[in-house]
């Protein structure tokens, strides 16, 4: 009994699929800004759901993913359309869903963009600085599975090891096949 080539390539693609929860474990993050208990900013990013609070805080470093357009509501500085300075009473909100994960009460915080049309963040030394106020570790103390850029790990692995057995396995067949065995 010999396999049939056709379903070698779906059946590759359902056990890929069935071994990895790639898609099952996308959390999604909210970062809100209050000044004076109003919000002026809310801002997203996203995770394989397995990051320390630590991690998650310092997610700010980067451009986030989503912007809640209708809560801008930040000036830049007159001198630098690149920056903008907030002060009063600041509240920075790490969420998923309801639950805080992290926060920082400041009187003051310092945003930053790479151009005029980008996305507000934090520089890294406010990242830092409000981490501390939020009292998170200076470093992230958690394992080697944490954070954002290990969502797609595990298929890459099961890929690299699977794509040269399945090619083994066509190439058996394909001989197979192509040699009909003599009555």
């Amino acid at each position: 009994m010999t396999a049939n080539p056709r379903l070698i390539v779906p059946l590759f693609i359902l056990l890929v699929f069935a071994t990895t929860n790639v898609a099952l474990s996308a959390r999604l993050l909210c970062f809100r800004i209050e000044q004076d208990g109003k919000e002026v900013y809310a801002f997203y990013y996203d995770d394989n759901g397995r990051a320390d609070p630590a991690t998650v805080w310092r997610y700010m470093l980067d451009e986030p993913i989503m912007v809640e357009e209708e809560a801008v509501q930040i000036v830049p500085e007159p001198s630098d359309s690149l920056e903008a300075v907030l002060a009063g009473a600041i509240v920075v909100r790490a969420q998923h869903g309801s639950s805080t994960i992290a926060s920082a009460e400041l009187t003051n915080l310092t945003l930053v963009r790479s151009s005029a049309d980008s996305s507000w963040r934090l520089s890294g030394s406010e990242v830092e600085r409000t981490a501390q106020v939020a009292g998170l570790p200076a470093v992230s103390t958690a394992g080697p599975w944490n954070g954002r850029g290990m969502v797609l790990l595990p298929a890459v692995v099961l890929l690299v090891l699977l794509v040269p057995l399945l090619l083994a396995l066509v190439l058996v067949v394909g001989r197979r096949s192509g040699n009909p065995r003599e009555s």
